[in-house]
């Protein structure tokens, strides 16, 4: 169950430091224009 729990936190970490990226992409998109 400890185990399962895991991967589950590692995979909602992975999502969140993904949209972070996006984000900060965007973010310099909008400061170069």
């Amino acid at each position: 169950m400890s185990q399962y729990s895991l991967s589950f936190w590692k995979y909602i970490a992975y999502l969140i430091y993904g949209f972070e990226n996006a984000y900060i992409e965007i973010f310099k998109a909008f400061e170069i224009l």
